[in-house]
């Protein structure tokens, strides 16, 4: 059975207060991250944690978001190399 986790990102800023807006996702910053497995139950991940939580989610056979590949992975692209999400 593959491993699961799933992510939610919440963003420092909205497009509007980014330069770029929507072209500029990277930019809006990491506020909190919160993840859900099997093994560790939810955890809360911030900004510091970035780089941390992008290793953790490439231990992972699976990530379950609401839009990741276009925002959540995105959001994560400016603390870290997300390709192989």
């Amino acid at each position: 059975m593959p491993r699961e986790i799933y992510l939610d990102v919440e963003t420092q800023r909205l497009a509007h207060e980014v330069p770029g807006g929507w072209a500029n996702i990277r930019a809006f910053g990491l506020s909190v991250a919160v993840t859900w497995d099997e093994a560790h139950g939810f955890r809360t991940w911030f900004e510091p944690d970035a780089p941390r939580l992008i290793a953790e989610l490439e231990a992972f056979d699976r990530i379950i978001t609401f839009n990741g590949e276009r925002f959540d992975f995105s959001v994560l692209s400016g603390y870290g190399p997300v390709g192989r999400l």
